[in-house]
């Protein structure tokens, strides 16, 4: 289970180029200001991918290197 939040949470971390879980935190907690629908339809998508990429056997090489991160919170809030 932590590591189906630290990957997403990382994710958001990488929007402002920190690779850092309280980073992720607080661009999440910014969204959810701005508009909670989007945040929630974020968070279900990188929650979603990441638990397919770990759950395909991605490997966590990729999902800690970035591959998977940041693309995932804004297909997320498509």
């Amino acid at each position: 289970m932590k590591r189906l939040l630290d990957h997403p949470l990382r994710g958001y971390g990488q929007m402002l180029v920190a690779n850092n879980r309280l980073t992720g935190v607080c661009v999440l907690i910014g969204l959810f200001v701005l508009s909670v629908e989007a945040a929630l339809m974020s968070l279900g998508g990188a929650l979603l991918i990441s638990a397919l990429a770990l759950w395909r056997g991605k490997g966590e090489t990729g999902l800690k290197t970035g591959i998977l991160r940041g693309n995932r919170a804004l297909v997320g809030g498509l």
